[in-house]
């Protein structure tokens, strides 16, 4: 019984059928043929929880003025999604400074917004000209009249096993029924 289960399996593994339907700036859409909801879970886990990215992890505010806690304007800026040229950055725990701190393994950033406005991602300036916000028009606070948002911090590199603002991004599967009809219906 078990032997003929590890032949399907190793028979689904190698006729899997991959085929692109769409894809665009920020999504792509896939089939997947040949295999067992098993494997495309698998996979979808490894990509949450394994490839590694870039978020604001420390954050520290000079001066809030907005109606929002610092720890709510905090998150905020930590599920901002960054675009980087990840080779240039480090785990700080395969750091060569150890996990202390340096430019390899920490992006500082400011923000300086003064209100009436919406502070933008595209409002967050990273010490690295290079990175930048995924979406610039993604809002993070609201500012009225005489509120001023001052803050600096660091972003670090890390994988949605730590933290899910370091996850990439959505990815989901939908199973279809695969419909055999063995004899062919009777007309009556």
């Amino acid at each position: 019984m078990q032997k003929e289960r590890r032949k399907k399996r190793k028979k689904s593994i190698n006729m899997v059928e991959i085929k692109l339907l769409s894809s665009g700036k920020d999504s792509a859409t896939y089939v997947v043929k040949g295999t067992t909801p098993v494997y495309l879970n698998t996979i979808r886990r490894m990509i949450l929880q394994r490839v590694l990215t870039l978020a604001i992890e420390d954050v520290t505010f000079v001066e809030n003025g907005s109606a929002l806690y610092d720890e709510s304007v905090a998150h905020r800026m930590g599920l901002v999604p960054i675009v980087a040229d990840l080779e240039t950055y480090s785990l700080k725990s395969k750091c060569k400074c150890g996990g202390n701190g340096c430019a390899r393994c920490e992006l500082t950033f400011t923000i300086d917004k003064k209100g009436p406005g919406i502070v933008y991602a595209e409002d967050i300036k990273f010490a690295d000209p290079s990175v930048k916000s995924a979406y610039p028009k993604m809002p993070v606070v609201k500012l009225l009249e005489n509120q001023n948002m001052k803050a600096e911090g660091k972003a670090t590199m890390g994988c949605g096993k730590q933290h899910m603002k370091f996850a990439p991004g959505t990815v989901y599967y939908r199973g279809y029924p695969e419909i055999k009809i063995n004899t062919p219906a009777e007309v009556a």
